[in-house]
């Protein structure tokens, strides 16, 4: 490494009133200088596997580098050091100035390997033949986990529930790892958040076998909502070694929730509403209530207002109409048909007809927030 280095008034002729910063300098490099200027290794591998690497060695010199040798490294941590155990030595041909040599290698991982997350580190001109302009910068890191990793690679269910009913969850739990795992326990908690932790509710487990690398385990597996839990919205959860038995690459990518919601949930359609209208006279309104939820839903009240917009608000007008449903299974409906009496002094123009649902509140359901629909019509 050398400076070049500029200076003014070099032959000191002028009288100046700062002789002291006439210099100005910059760094060069003289010679080739090796770098690993790209190197590639797999996510996860397995102990005693081969595993394939691609790398670039490249030249950042000014003049051409002779032929060297590569060599590959197992490491602890991202730094060379006496303790690395070799892998591989590759012979790498003459490179030119800002130029690159490159190829593939096939590594074995040493055996006996613990589960966790290792370093492959190639290091350029590891022989120390190749004079070069740095002698620091020969090497790069690449990070590869060694064992399997369980994850839930897919998830479903149904989306609404009953307290202390059954139904079905489907899922997938796959070990992405390099290396085969043992039987496992696959765990299904119903939470109240976002968040899966160890006062969520277990409502049901199933078995996975042993799986290789890559091997999936796929099943569905009959769950059951705890009798007396309150109605709501939550989270399904699954997640994959659910009893912590196997020793993993990641233990922080084990899980994967759905919504769901307990109890009955209450949602109106209007099928129609006479249109035109005149102001004070009647709008017959036809209508189906149905009870999307998994609970049963008690006796309700459907009520009819008058809105400028298809928004329900507190402002608007009431129809002095209402349409009363008895009980509903899950997944059953009630329909029929209001006649609604337009205000008189109703001034002409576009409004909607509300129809609301439960607008007593009487029935507790798992969403709260479904439970308006409006149709448009012309009042002259």
């Amino acid at each position: 490494m050398y400076y070049v280095i500029a200076k003014a008034d070099a032959d000191d002729v002028l009288l100046e009133s700062l002789e002291g910063n006439n210099t100005r300098t910059r760094q060069v490099s003289v010679g080739p200088d090796l770098v690993m200027s790209a190197v590639t290794v797999p996510a996860v591998a397995g102990a005693d596997t081969p595993m394939a690497v691609s790398y670039t060695v490249g030249n950042k010199g000014g003049a051409a580098a002779p032929a060297s040798s590569l060599r590959f490294y197992w490491s602890a941590n991202s730094g060379l050091d006496a303790t690395d155990t070799p892998l591989l030595s590759h012979d790498v041909g003459s490179v030119a100035p800002a130029g690159g040599s490159s190829g593939q290698a096939s590594l074995i991982v040493p055996s006996g390997v613990a589960t966790g997350t290792y370093y492959v580190i190639a290091e350029a001109d590891s022989s120390k033949v190749v004079p070069e302009a740095s002698e620091i910068n020969n090497t790069a890191a690449r990070a590869v986990r060694i064992g399997g990793d369980l994850v839930i690679s897919a998830f479903s269910t149904q989306a609404a529930l009953g307290a202390g009913a059954t139904f079905v969850a489907s899922d997938t739990t796959k070990n992405t790892g390099g290396s085969p795992v043992g039987a496992s326990v696959t765990s299904f908690y119903l939470s109240s958040d976002l968040m899966l932790s160890a006062t969520d509710t277990l409502v049901g487990s199933r078995p996975v076998n042993p799986l290789a690398p890559g091997e999936v385990s796929v099943l569905s597996t009959t769950l059951t909502v705890p009798a007396g839990t309150p109605v709501g919205s939550y989270f399904l959860f699954a997640k994959a070694d659910a009893g912590n038995s196997v020793a993993e690459t990641q233990e922080t990518n084990n899980s994967s929730g759905r919504g769901v919601g307990v109890g009955p949930d209450l949602s109106v359609s209007i099928a129609s509403a006479t249109t035109p209208v005149r102001a004070g006279s009647p709008t017959l309104i036809t209508d189906s209530v149905t009870n999307t939820g998994g609970g049963d839903a008690g006796p309700s009240i459907v009520r009819y207002y008058l809105s400028t917009n298809s928004t329900f608000e507190a402002g608007d007008v009431s129809l002095e109409a209402a349409r009363s449903i008895l009980s509903l299974a899950a997944g059953t409906s009630s329909n029929g048909s209001t006649s609604a009496t337009i205000p008189a002094g109703t001034t002409p123009g576009s409004y909607y007809v509300i129809a609301r649902v439960d607008s007593d509140q009487s029935v507790a359901e798992s969403s709260e927030t479904n439970n308006t629909r409006a149709r448009l019509i012309r009042v002259d």
